[in-house]
């Protein structure tokens, strides 16, 4: 038996979407729109490059006692996707300097996510999800989200994390989508009420005639096609 594994490219900002953290420095930090250029300009990281420790990330820890914790949710979701074919690109405006490449590669390794990609000094994260041809991107920042579902044909999910919530039993994030609703969608338009979705049963009367069992043949038919397709 000959297996197809389809690859789903998906992007995920880093900062209040894997990570948080109490701390007012972190927040005024994540505030602050590093590289927002409508040129695209991005570094990849390699996961295997070293870098030491500098003063800054002594600091970063003295100030910051809670330090950088990965969201639960965020870590699961991640790494089960990343076991059945998703690849996951990390993409952040962090800023590509050493101090915050060990300050980033640190707290992956040590959270142990799984990833294809760690891009950072992302410009501008709609021209990259164009560039490489990613079928999904999540972030926290509603217009990035807004600007991701306006300009490419990725389906956008923005998630909100709530750094209080993260130590106790209950959800640390809310989602939301973009680029989706009833009546509208990235690709092709009516969504669910698209009259493309007749178009199997309107071959079907074309090609075998139309009467009151015809719906119920051409649903047993699609189904078992699929599958077989499936089963392939």
């Amino acid at each position: 038996m000959i297996e197809i594994m389809f690859i789903i490219k998906a992007g995920v900002d880093l900062d209040k979407t894997i990570f948080d953290c109490n701390s007012p420095l972190y927040n005024f930090l994540n505030r602050i729109k590093f590289n927002k250029k409508d040129k695209l300009k991005y570094h990849e990281v390699d996961r295997d490059a070293v870098c030491k420790q500098s003063v800054f990330n002594k600091v970063f820890k003295l100030l910051n006692p809670n330090y950088f914790f990965a969201l639960p949710e965020a870590v699961e979701t991640i790494n089960g996707l990343s076991n059945i074919g998703f690849e996951f690109h990390l993409v952040s405006d962090r800023p590509y300097i050493k101090p915050i490449i060990a300050l980033t590669l640190a707290s992956l390794q040590s959270h142990n996510i799984k990833y294809a990609k760690l891009i950072m000094g992302c410009s501008n994260k709609a021209e990259y999800a164009k560039e490489k041809g990613l079928d999904y991107f999540i972030d926290n920042k509603e217009e990035i989200c807004q600007l991701l579902a306006q300009r490419t044909g990725v389906s956008v999910v923005r998630v909100e994390a709530d750094v209080k919530k993260a130590n106790k039993n209950v959800p640390t994030a809310y989602l939301e989508l973009f680029g989706f609703n009833e009546s509208h969608a990235l690709k092709l338009s009516f969504a669910a009420w698209s009259p493309v979705l007749m178009l199997p049963w309107v071959l079907w009367g074309l090609a075998f005639g139309w009467n009151l069992m015809s719906p119920v043949l051409c649903n047993i038919f699609l189904l078992t096609a699929a599958m077989l397709l499936y089963g392939l």
